[in-house]
């Protein structure tokens, strides 16, 4: 796999452990408007679009940052869904479900 792109999607975090992971798409998710019982609507208006995750750790301790880390909290106000993230790509490391030990569907996202 290995793509060489990467987009932001949004930050994630996680109710129990209170750690933020970034989602990531190899591709811009672009949206397709519709009615919908006379209701404005959107839908993603691509396929096949690989999604990924990153989880980043404080360079100075090691730990996964949490949802209260200045970088996460920086990161949440600088990137937009769509925008491109130069130096990092998804890996071939798919994402394992620790309760069942199945692969999610999501891949590892990695520094170059």
């Amino acid at each position: 796999m290995s793509q060489t792109n990467v987009f932001f999607r949004r930050v994630r975090i996680n109710a129990e452990t209170g750690t933020a992971t970034i989602i990531c798409s190899d591709q811009p998710i672009q949206q397709k408007q519709a009615k919908l019982a006379g209701l404005s609507v959107a839908t993603q208006a691509q396929s096949n679009v690989t999604f990924g995750v990153l989880s980043l750790r404080d360079p100075e301790t090691g730990s996964v940052m949490g949802a209260s880390h200045p970088t996460i909290k920086q990161l949440q106000s600088k990137l937009n869904s769509g925008d491109e993230m130069p130096g990092f790509r998804l890996s071939s490391n798919p994402v394992i479900n620790r309760d069942t030990g199945e692969e999610t569907g999501l891949f590892w996202v990695e520094a170059l």
